[in-house]
């Protein structure tokens, strides 16, 4: 007959509490990685886009990497608005989603009614290139 001792059962508890706190500090550090970061590209050079972008690069352990921005006036192409600039026109979404792989596209346009690329928007998400 086999006989466990008395300390058999907090020995195993205490391994079992010390690789559990490994495991998920290991997976926190992982998934905190930059470069395992989601790829964003942000729709809007307004306000909106700016502050948005400014929260996300503020936080230390963002899962999203800013590619850049996308705007619908040409004469901010290249422009820098934070860190990221603009990359891209709206016009030619498809075209910079080459030039610029992303993940996910942030809508971030300012109120004005009528500029919601939405048809280009709609092909992007049914050919499953990118998350809007």
């Amino acid at each position: 007959m086999l006989r466990l001792g008395h300390g058999v059962i907090l020995i195993s508890l205490m391994l079992m509490l010390g690789l559990m706190t490994f495991w998920r500090a290991f997976a926190t550090w992982v998934l905190g990685h930059p470069r395992f970061a989601e790829r964003v590209l942000i729709i809007g050079t307004g306000q909106n886009a700016i502050s948005l972008a400014a929260e996300m690069l503020q936080k230390h352990k963002s899962r999203y990497k800013i590619v850049g921005f996308i705007a619908d006036d040409p004469t901010l192409l290249g422009k820098s608005l934070i860190n990221p600039s603009v990359v891209g026109l709206v016009s030619d979404l498809r075209q910079t989603l080459t030039d610029y792989p992303a993940e996910r596209l942030i809508v971030a346009l300012e109120d004005e009614r009528g500029k919601l690329p939405l048809q280009q928007l709609l092909a992007l998400k049914l050919s499953q290139q990118v998350n809007i």
